[in-house]
């Protein structure tokens, strides 16, 4: 098992990834998928109930169904700001973290 990073593959890895161009509506659904994965997947272990339909309906359709308390439906949606945030952030190539990730 390598325990060490390799930052120049990494950097071959990203120069790649930059020329392989996803289609716009293929990036949208990747987005959509990622945000829903990672949504549901980091309240589920913290013990939200909601299910990946449930997070998907509020989510992307800004609906409710099922009987889950406020809090779980209030916890969702604000993971879901802090993603944004997170991703909006690292679109930013004047901030500290995007420099520092991707050496731009």
């Amino acid at each position: 098992m390598q325990s060490s990073i390799d930052f120049n593959e990494v950097e071959q890895l990203k120069k790649q990834f930059e020329t392989r161009a996803l289609k716009r509506e293929d990036a949208d659904r990747l987005w959509k998928k990622l945000r829903l994965e990672w949504n549901f997947n980091s309240n589920h272990i913290e013990g939200n109930t909601l299910t990946y339909g449930e997070t998907e309906l509020l989510l992307i359709f800004d609906r409710t169904v099922g009987d889950h308390t406020k809090r779980e439906y209030d916890e969702m949606q604000a993971h879901d700001v802090a993603i944004h945030k997170v991703r909006e952030w690292a679109q930013d190539n004047s901030r500290e973290l995007q420099k520092a990730i991707f050496g731009n």
